[in-house]
């Protein structure tokens, strides 16, 4: 599916609504910097000196040590440095909403909640727009202006995806980036590749960067409403399937199988050492990622 061409005055508008309504967010977290949420496990070179007893032989420096004929190290310190990497599904499956707002939307001003939160902290900010493909990629980089021009991207970018694929996104990243950075990938991970190779993706990326999921749904994902007979369609394959939701029997066993596959993308992330924060259209995500975020700095400390 490809969403219709926004014009340039309405992408505009939409960004001066969404900064505002990032930032009102971010107040009412209170939120700090990222810094205090994921920077204490890097480090980053500072600098060669003389090797003094007690210095671990491991940092030796030995191309330093060979041209001066006496021993050196290397000196690395705690990183001081943060960059956000934002990885944000625009598949057609985030096109879907029933209440409130489309999924697409709802991750579209979490997006921009982070990537201002990085703004007040002058931590840089990338972004990644990802289907079943790379479609937009915007390197890392500070300041209010390159913050807005990562939501317009977000806001005005037309999708050419028809399938969900987040192996690719996450090997992307690796390339463009191989610091350790904060990873936030903003999807309802409803993917079309092999398990095998989403499980290896997120196992490596979690070895590399600080990644935390965050999902977001629409209810209707998690349960269906009595009214009666409804014919659903699948987002990215076009199949379509009819229910008839008086049923209680069906009604049942749709949650069951919601919840199962939820239960079941969890433990992934799990085993890949990879946070979830979990979001749905119908409510409010500042309060719940403001407690994700408390959570993360009393386990940094």
């Amino acid at each position: 599916m490809i969403s219709p061409i926004p014009n340039l005055s309405e992408v505009l508008s939409k960004v001066e609504h969404v900064e505002l309504k990032a930032l009102r967010a971010l107040d009412s977290m209170r939120a700090g910097h990222f810094r205090s949420v994921f920077l204490g496990h890097g480090m980053e070179f500072d600098q060669v000196r003389e090797y003094v007893p007690g210095d671990d032989v491991r940092h030796m420096d030995w191309s330093a040590t060979a041209r001066t004929g006496r021993p050196f190290v290397k000196v690395h310190v705690e990183e001081r440095d943060l960059c956000v990497l934002i990885a944000l599904d625009v598949s057609p499956s985030s096109e879907f909403g029933t209440v409130g707002s489309t999924k697409r939307e709802q991750m579209a001003e979490l997006a921009a909640v982070l990537a201002f939160a990085a703004l007040r902290g002058d931590d840089r900010v990338g972004l990644v727009l990802f289907g079943d493909e790379i479609e937009l990629t915007i390197p890392p980089g500070r300041g209010r202006g390159h913050v807005l021009r990562i939501v317009q991207a977000i806001l005005a970018h037309r999708s050419q995806s028809t399938s969900t694929r987040i192996a690719p996104a996450l090997q992307h990243l690796r390339r463009v980036y191989g610091r350790r950075a904060a990873v936030f990938l903003i999807s309802d991970f409803y993917t079309a590749e092999p398990t095998e190779e989403l499980d290896h993706a997120l196992r490596v990326a979690g070895l590399q960067h600080e990644v935390v999921a965050v999902r977001c749904l629409d209810p209707l994902e998690s349960s269906l409403p009595d009214v009666g007979v409804m014919t659903a369609e699948d987002a990215e394959t076009g199949q379509l399937v009819e229910l008839d939701t008086s049923d209680p029997s069906i009604r049942a066993r749709y949650e069951a199988a919601a919840h199962e596959e939820r239960g079941a993308l969890r433990r992934r992330l799990r085993r890949a050492d990879v946070d979830l924060l979990e979001v749905q259209t119908d409510t409010d995500y500042t309060p719940d990622l403001a407690s994700f975020m408390t959570r993360r700095t009393r386990r940094t400390r």
